[in-house]
């Protein structure tokens, strides 16, 4: 009887142990390197360092798409957030929660590009959640096109081996889009807001409406990213007239409290001389290297160069780019 026993008891092993290998039991494999030979020769702790620096690169880019996506009305993510801390903490538990929606790559120059992304349907339900929030001049379009698809909205992160060429045409670019940034920045404070001020002189007056513009343009998306040989990177944003007067005027009702009556039809009426309909800028990055200059050099060129480590300092430190 002990030894049918043991038998069963052998047998039950024998059919379990085949039942998890049947089941998918994961064994250790050695995967061959498909990597480029920069990216080989490196070794594991830089690799995962680069790729690092990329992920986190990729989650600010994103937040920064994300809180300046414009929802309807002129209104923004952010304006949202900066009514409900609710609105706020459901999408940094988005963001935080952010899919890589496309293969890692390394590049043979030592960089290596993520890209990580969110569902614009679940930003848009994030909002109409909080019912306290959508009112007045916040609003979200009922029905959208945008809503019903299962689009992304996406970011890109960049991160690269420590004295690889990539390294510096990641720290060029960073500074070509903050330069870019800037510029589009005084574009769009440019708008006037009726005969006797723009919205730049608002901006003056108003420390949350200034922080909803800076949202706003930190959200836009460049359109083009190029690479010259003397290192110089150049970065292209585009920003359709119409939907600054869109945003300007749903900022200006918001903000503008006990002052006079300012529609969208008078802020048009008050840009007709804006002859492109879309604002196109280029913000330009260069090699640290390209700014050592003598002792000797005019003024006007240690001014440029003030400004610029002063706008890598912003970078750094995220601080507002519509100052």
């Amino acid at each position: 009887m002990k030894s049918i026993k043991m038998s069963v008891l052998g047998l039950m092993v024998l059919f379990t142990a085949a039942g998890v290998y049947a089941a998918g039991f994961a064994r250790p494999v050695v995967v061959k390197s498909d990597l480029p030979r920069i990216w080989s020769a490196a070794g594991a702790q830089e690799r995962l360092k680069a790729l690092r620096v990329a992920e986190l690169d990729a989650y600010r880019a994103l937040a920064e798409r994300v809180y300046g996506f414009k929802l309807g009305s002129g209104s923004t993510v952010h304006d949202f957030a900066l009514n409900s801390e609710t609105v706020k903490n459901s999408m940094d538990a988005l963001l935080k929660g952010a899919a890589q929606t496309e293969k890692v790559v390394y590049d043979e120059n030592g960089m290596v590009t993520v890209v990580y992304g969110v569902n614009i349907k679940q930003i848009m339900e994030i909002v109409k959640k909080d019912r306290n929030v959508v009112n007045g001049s916040l609003k979200v379009k009922e029905t959208s096109s945008i809503e019903e698809s299962n689009k992304l909205l996406e970011a890109c992160g960049n991160g690269a081996l420590p004295g690889s060429p990539a390294m510096v045409m990641v720290q060029t670019k960073r500074a070509a889009e903050i330069d870019a940034y800037r510029k589009m920045a005084e574009r769009f404070l440019g708008v006037k807001i009726n005969s006797r001020s723009s919205v730049k002189d608002f901006c003056l007056t108003n420390d949350e409406l200034k922080s909803s513009v800076d949202a706003y343009l930190k959200g836009l998306k460049p359109v083009a990213v190029e690479f010259k040989q003397d290192g110089v990177c150049s970065v292209t944003m585009q920003l359709k007239v119409r939907e600054v007067i869109a945003v300007v005027d749903s900022l200006v009702r918001r903000y503008n409290q006990g002052g006079r009556k300012i529609t969208s039809e008078t802020i048009r009426n008050q840009n007709l001389d804006i002859v492109d309909k879309t604002f196109t800028v280029t913000g330009v990055g260069a090699p640290r290297e390209v700014y050592q200059t003598p002792k000797a050099e005019p003024v006007e060129k240690t001014t440029e160069i003030r400004t610029e480590k002063t706008i890598v300092r912003k970078v750094v430190s995220r601080q507002p780019i519509t100052e």
